[in-house]
């Protein structure tokens, strides 16, 4: 048997970092990307090598399909072949409809969407039956719960969509492909400790979610027990949309 591959996209920090060293850690071979973090990059690579795994980091730029391009075929060339590919790469962009302009839509648009159709077009060739392209969205594609928020809700809504149509075009390759969206998630962009009651009340778990809650969905969705799952988006937000 050979060993399971995985392609992170995004992989250097935050849910991304823990996706990989979940994944490294349950032996699945892990090659990720970043842009701008790479002591982070480099550090989270030797921890894993140091632990024993396999990993490989390369800076890519989503917005480009070349630099893409270029991720995935040092990927396959080390790895051989690609079984989940995780679309993680995104930005968080905040502006209201009278203040948004032109370049910020465009950037929104061409890293949260354009980045993860790049990169689950690239992996096919790459992808052997029984693999899986996962999308990180967010719950803001069903609820656009704060002001200004409508250009990045709209960026994961369409990720959603696009992942939808997907499994339906990958699905006679015997490849699943789905979206988990998180809600608010313990990371660099949500740090602080605590809940206001505003938002306890909001979340009926009571708690911000982990890296290691969304993680663990992907380990999930890489393995054979999730076979007949495909075309679904998945919350993972303590009950925030209940």
């Amino acid at each position: 048997m050979t060993r399971k591959t995985a392609f992170v996209l995004g992989g250097s920090r935050g849910i991304g970092a823990e996706i990989v060293r979940t994944l490294a850690l349950s032996n699945f071979d892990v090659f990720f990307t970043y842009n701008s973090s790479f002591a982070l990059a480099t550090n989270l690579c030797h921890e894993l090598r140091q632990a024993g795994r396999t990993c490989y980091c390369f800076r890519a730029d989503v917005r480009e399909r070349s630099s893409v391009d270029r991720a995935v075929n040092e990927a396959a060339g080390l790895l051989g072949h690609i079984d989940i590919l995780v679309n993680n790469a995104g930005i968080v962009m905040r502006g209201k409809l009278q203040e948004f302009n032109t370049l910020a839509f465009e950037e929104i648009f061409n890293i949260n969407v354009r980045g993860p159709f790049f990169t689950s077009q690239a992996v096919l060739p790459f992808m052997p039956k029984g693999g899986r392209i996962v999308m990180v969205g967010s719950v803001a594609a069903d609820r656009s719960a704060v002001q200004g928020s409508a250009f990045y809700a709209a960026t994961k809504a369409a990720l959603s969509s696009m992942a939808r149509g997907f499994s339906r075009d990958v699905a006679d390759l015997g490849i699943t492909v789905n979206t988990i969206q998180p809600g608010v998630i313990d990371t660099n962009k949500f740090p602080s400790p605590a809940l206001n009651p505003e938002a306890e009340h909001a979340i009926p778990a009571g708690r911000k979610g982990l890296p290691s809650d969304i993680a663990n969905l992907v380990r999930f969705l890489a393995s054979d027990e999730s076979s007949y799952i495909t075309g679904t988006s998945l919350n993972v937000d303590g009950g925030y949309l209940a």
